[in-house]
């Protein structure tokens, strides 16, 4: 069951040339496409304090993360680290994870495939707080449903891919 009110907090963080900024959906956007997943997809009815934190890095970075962490010597749009909280019933705020984003990747990839650079900016941004919030595509069926929830949200924001 969604809850109905949480207070959500993005820490953002930009380690990417100036002129890659440019093409960054702004803040206010990105806050209300994760606020309504978040709103929509967060199980824990205990705290409704939630924050992520959203770096925008470079080629070089998103390569030494996705080879040390996945051991995949590649380049990637998007990592997923869910954080792991202290089980104790004093802390009503979840530190749900950290995404990094590669931005002139994720233009690179919307022009390959002829897509709007801020329809699969937002599909790679849902997908990661997906990942964040337990989802997976291990299997044809997780995988599946997670295809389904981030066109589902596309949807609600207007976003068609």
């Amino acid at each position: 069951m969604p809850i109905k009110k949480v207070s959500l907090t993005i820490q953002f963080q930009y380690e990417i040339n100036n002129i890659i900024k440019l093409i960054i959906p702004n803040e206010s956007l990105i806050y209300s496409w994760i606020y309504l997943i978040i709103k929509q997809h967060y199980k824990d009815v205990i705290s409704k304090y939630v924050t992520i934190t959203i770096r925008f890095v470079e080629y070089k970075e998103i390569y030494m993360l996705n080879s040390y962490f996945r051991s995949r010597y590649d380049f990637t749009n998007i990592l997923s680290f869910p954080y792991e909280n202290p089980p104790t019933p004093k802390i009503k705020i979840t530190l749900l994870g950290e995404l990094v984003i590669t931005p002139i990747l994720i233009l690179y990839e919307a022009l390959k495939k002829n897509k709007a650079f801020i329809a699969h900016f937002a599909h790679i941004l849902i997908h990661g707080c997906l990942h964040l919030l337990g989802h997976s595509h291990n299997n044809y069926f997780d995988a599946d449903k997670m295809d389904n929830l981030e066109h589902s949200i596309l949807n609600q924001v207007n976003l068609h891919l």
